[in-house]
């Protein structure tokens, strides 16, 4: 099982993201084929070689080419004389903050033309961006930014993209517009993305999607997603970090604190992340087989600001432990967490809501033992196994449905066999079973409860009965 682990240590932005993909063995070439499918002109992307804090990596790169000039890149005559007429957008915050609404920009263009050049600019940003532009050629050119949510959505879906594609494209897509939504107080139809156009939002985005599928992973596990402090400033004024759209989108995603000042997380970058991710949590256990470093604008002291993206086979090695097949290898691996908690002073009638609860909200098993605390009072040990990024919600239903103060919150690794359902015929019919197996061989099976039981009311004979009878067929 091929697996790829987003470590997010330092932030995340949609171009961070193409530059991980690449430098981890992507092709730019294949992701710019597949972008190409899509109905729209007048923008690059280019991977780089950069570096961040001594670590080396590959940065990309989205901006705006004159019409010919795409034309001559997409037919694979780059002219030496780029036109330094890109718009790379370099923010004062990590990369893009594209959705914003319109009519509140301020641009600060410096142009040096030695021609006669027509620009119809339809900027619509909320950041001060400074283009400078020297320009030796006659052309014309219009710039056309503001695409709404809308407008991007039926790019992909007209595009020859798979359908795959499509959806997730297209989803993220529309979590970025209701997050600028309800920030703004409008509509995802209202929404407009503005960096240019609309086209760099489409390239990350999609690239990012297509970029994962290129690496042929089969489950993609991203870290927490780290809060830094600071303000941005745009036209609407000074906002706090994570930009508010930001923190929208990272609303019910596990995060943690970076001291650092400036943003790290942007929109894209959080949109991307928890759009495209299976599951939130620590490195899962893998061997690795490459690594990638994507690397962001800004140089923050004290933390690489880079992206590291690392792909692997999924494994769960054990290690000492040696079978007729040798090492165990197959096992699963994972981390969870084991909450506790001593109850002493609560009403037993309130301990089948208290699993429940903890059941609702993610735990993966729920379990009461008696103890014995101190001065010889008796009591109850509530445990509970859960994953990392569902820890909190199980923790919550706990204390608002026990009488306990406090719980122990303790990491674990955990080891499972690998699963699988399959039917067998007994004497009281097809009864489902679960197997788990190492390799070929066949280590234990457990009969599904509800079926034997079915079976046994049916039959008139004893739930061991059918158990057993399933079981041994399973295991023969």
């Amino acid at each position: 099982m091929k697996i790829a682990y987003l470590d997010v240590f330092a932030g995340i932005s949609g171009d961070m993201t193409l530059a991980a993909l690449v430098d981890a063995g992507v092709s730019i070439d294949a992701i710019r084929a597949e972008l190409q499918k899509i109905e729209m002109t007048g923008w690059r992307v280019e991977a780089v070689p950069a570096s961040r804090s001594g670590i080396h990596g590959t940065r990309v790169i989205v901006s705006l080419v004159d019409e010919h000039e795409h034309h001559h890149e997409n037919h694979g005559h780059r002219h030496d004389h780029e036109h330094e007429h890109e718009h790379e957008h370099e923010h004062e915050h990590e990369h893009e903050h594209e959705h914003e609404h319109e009519h509140e920009h301020e641009h600060e263009h410096e142009h040096e033309h030695e021609h006669e050049h027509e620009h119809e600019h339809e900027h619509e940003h909320e950041h001060e961006h400074e283009h400078e532009h020297e320009h030796e050629h006659e052309h014309e050119h219009e710039h056309v930014h503001g695409r709404s949510c809308r407008e991007l959505v039926d790019l992909i879906e007209a595009s020859g993209l798979e359908q795959e594609v499509k959806d997730r494209s297209t989803a993220i897509l529309w979590r970025i517009a209701d997050a600028e939504a309800k920030i703004h107080n409008s509509t995802r139809e209202e929404v407009h993305f503005h960096e240019l156009g609309g086209l760099d939002s489409i390239v990350d985005i999609v690239g990012a999607v297509v970029g994962f599928r290129l690496l042929g992973v089969d489950e993609i596990v991203c870290s927490p997603l780290p809060v830094s402090h600071g303000f941005v400033d745009c036209a609407h004024g000074r906002l706090p970090v994570p930009a508010p759209a930001t923190a929208e989108l990272m609303r019910g995603f596990p995060t943690f604190p970076l001291d650092v000042h400036g943003e790290t997380v942007t929109p894209t970058g959080a949109a991307i992340a928890t759009g495209i991710a299976d599951r939130f949590g620590q490195a899962p256990p893998m061997a690795v087989e490459s690594i990638g470093y994507g690397c962001g604008t800004k140089e923050f002291p004290g933390v690489p600001n880079v992206l590291r993206l690392m792909v692997g086979e999924r494994s769960g090695l054990m290690p000492g432990i040696e079978g007729g097949e040798g090492p165990w290898h197959a096992l699963i691996g994972d981390r969870i967490n084991l909450i506790e908690a001593n109850l002493d002073d609560m009403n037993p009638e309130w301990f089948a809501r208290v699993m429940e609860r903890a059941f609702d909200a993610g735990a993966a098993d729920v379990w009461f033992a008696p103890i014995q605390m101190k001065k010889s009072r008796p009591a109850t040990q509530l445990s509970a196994v859960v994953a990392p990024e569902k820890t909190d919600d199980v923790v919550r239903a706990i204390l608002e449905e026990s009488t306990t103060f406090g719980l122990r919150v303790i990491p674990c690794e955990r080891r499972c066999l690998p699963r699988e359902m399959a039917k067998v015929e007994t004497p009281f019919g097809a009864i489902r079973v679960k197997l788990g197996k190492v390799g070929d061989r066949l280590i234990t099976a457990s009969p599904e409860y509800e079926d034997c039981l079915a079976a046994a009311k049916a039959h008139g004979v004893p739930l061991k009965t059918v158990y057993e009878a399933a079981r041994s067929a399973a295991m023969h």
